[in-house]
């Protein structure tokens, strides 16, 4: 059976979204990434068990490690495609059309918690490679953050929407059973 858009409004207006967010990328400021950064170096320094330095307007300092979490480590652009394919994997997967409301508030919603456990992932990967670099001393270490964030944040979507997939498809057997 094919899929079907039940609600194009959602969509048109989740894209809307997406677009006025991208384009506000460039001018926002660090304190507008703070609802992304300050929990990801909250939770980075609990797991690795070190005092991190706040930097006034420019990001969270991890000196033993010299890691420094600024406005392009925000998983700004991740949140934003991740909330796009959560919108569309919602209004394609349910079975009853839900207010446009509901799926982007939703979809936010999921979108801000995998990012900040993909972020936080990636960030504590990139440290612990950067701690043992003598394992990858051979790969450019911006070659290397850049496929750790690739890797992190790729296998985060997926196993997110397969787990979502899984979550509707068992509640949406219930729906038609009964």
């Amino acid at each position: 059976m094919k899929p079907q858009i039940k609600s194009p409004a959602t969509l048109v207006t989740a894209g809307l979204i997406f677009v006025g967010c991208k384009l506000y990328f460039p001018l926002a400021n660090f304190a507008f990434f703070t609802f992304l950064l300050w929990p990801v170096a909250q939770i980075t320094g609990t797991v690795i068990g070190l005092p991190m330095d706040y930097l006034p307007g420019t990001g969270y300092y991890f000196s033993n490690y010299n890691v420094l979490i600024d406005k392009s480590c925000s998983g700004y652009n991740f949140l934003l495609l991740s909330f796009m394919i959560f919108v569309f994997f919602l209004t394609l997967k349910l079975k009853t059309r839900i207010p446009a409301f509901w799926t982007i508030s939703i979809s936010l919603f999921l979108s801000y918690v995998l990012t900040l456990l993909a972020n936080t992932s990636r960030i504590l990967i990139s440290m612990l490679f950067t701690k043992n670099s003598f394992f990858f001393e051979w790969v450019d270490s911006r070659i290397l953050h850049e496929s750790i964030g690739v890797f992190c944040f790729l296998s985060f979507v997926i196993v997110a929407t397969l787990i979502l997939d899984n979550f509707l498809s068992g509640s949406q057997k219930n729906v038609e059973t009964t």
